[in-house]
């Protein structure tokens, strides 16, 4: 599939994918479609509950606290069985996961093990995805194969929102959920089928732990805390588009339209990693990310919310692919794959889990919505401590 998809961009690849890389683009493509149609509909989900802006940060919180404490046991599965096995069983726990928020309505205590199955397939996906890739792209072409990668992901975003609004709307939450998990459960297969060349390494958990505190490590850990930014872009910011747009169906149409030109965006900024600017385009979206979360403050029409919206996904490519990218070419350096990404992962959930709970706190005193954007556009400015 992927090959008649090179095919038509013969100037962008100078080699065609490797067998693992297609598969690892398969699995990602399906599994991000499912999570398209549903992961912008959590939090609306959770909000229709009866739970407030503040515990829904709470929720989110939680998940990456566990995460901190569990992705370097990750980091050692992936080392003994390798990342597209990591990658496969990864999907067992997001089907539970989805199960067990459909669960909440109705049995409250569930609020409190989704996150733990959340973090738990974030365990094994992240560290296997972050190694799949590194292992199966090319040297000088790994900016662009990670931006194609990134792209498809976009492109499932675009049809996965339109889609997820109109089943809720027709069908409702169970519907949404049932649907993405069985989705999900078949992702994996594509990786199953491919020659795995494994061989085991060693990996401590006590040393990736203090990885992120290492004197080497600081200023880029510091770094990694604009990612706060992220959470709230993907877990706040959707109700107030909910409460904007008033309906789903509409929600999800217009996120597939904001969506729709940062694939190209992303594939072009590629070329401009593979070419030594990273670091100018990481400032741009930092500088991108801080000025529209405060302008977010100000906004009042639908068509400026929209606007934001826009300007907000292209800024969270901008500081995702390049700092992924920047990741994966010092793995390579360091051949030290699974502790770059054990590194990666950590120091972002740090990030992840200081906006929720900021939320968590001021938004409790404050309107949360106002909380979220002041703590969006500062968040965004750690991004410049990358070097």
């Amino acid at each position: 599939m992927f090959n008649r998809l090179t095919h038509h961009l013969p100037h962008y690849f100078h080699q065609p994918l490797t067998r693992t890389l297609e598969a690892l683009y398969t699995a990602v493509g399906l599994q991000d479609f499912a999570l398209a149609m549903m992961m912008l509909f959590e939090p609306v989900y959770l909000y229709q509950l009866g739970y407030t802006v503040p515990e829904i940060a709470g929720f989110y919180a939680l998940v990456y606290v566990f995460y901190i404490i569990l992705v370097p046991l990750g980091g050692k599965f992936v080392a003994r069985y390798s990342p597209p096995r990591a990658i496969a069983v990864s999907t067992i726990f997001l089907v539970l996961y989805y199960v067990t928020l459909l669960g909440i309505d109705g049995h409250d205590w569930l609020f409190w093990v989704a996150p733990v199955l959340f973090a738990l397939q974030k365990t094994l996906y992240w560290p296997g995805y972050h190694a799949d890739f590194i292992a199966a792209s090319k040297d000088g072409e790994r900016g662009r194969e990670f931006a194609m990668l990134y792209s498809l992901t976009t492109v499932m975003y675009i049809v996965g929102p339109a889609m997820g609004g109109v089943l809720i709307t027709w069908f409702g939450f169970p519907a949404l959920f049932l649907i993405g998990a069985l989705i999900i459960f078949f992702s994996s297969l594509p990786l199953l089928f491919v020659p795995v060349q494994h061989a085991r390494t060693t990996f401590s958990y006590r040393h990736s732990m203090t990885l992120p505190f290492q004197a080497a490590h600081r200023r880029t850990t510091v770094a990694y805390l604009g990612f706060g930014e992220q959470l709230l872009l993907n877990y706040i910011w959707p109700i107030y588009l909910a409460i904007t747009f008033k309906t789903l169906e509409r929600l999800g149409g217009l996120a597939a339209l904001a969506t729709l030109l940062t694939a190209l965006v992303t594939l072009y900024l590629g070329r401009l990693f593979d070419r030594g600017h990273w670091h100018r385009v990481l400032r741009g979206g930092a500088i991108t990310s801080a000025v529209n979360w405060f302008i977010r403050l100000f906004v009042t029409s639908t068509g400026q919310v929209f606007g934001s919206a826009v300007i907000g996904q292209i800024g969270q490519n901008l500081t995702w692919v390049t700092s992924s990218d920047v990741a994966y070419e010092r793995a390579i350096k360091e051949q030290n794959p699974i502790g770059r990404s054990i590194l990666l992962e950590q120091g972002l959930s740090y990030g992840k889990v200081l906006a929720a709970v900021l939320v968590l706190l001021f938004g409790q005193i404050f309107d949360p919505f106002v909380v979220t954007f002041v703590i969006g556009s500062l968040f965004s400015l750690f991004y410049l401590r990358f070097k």
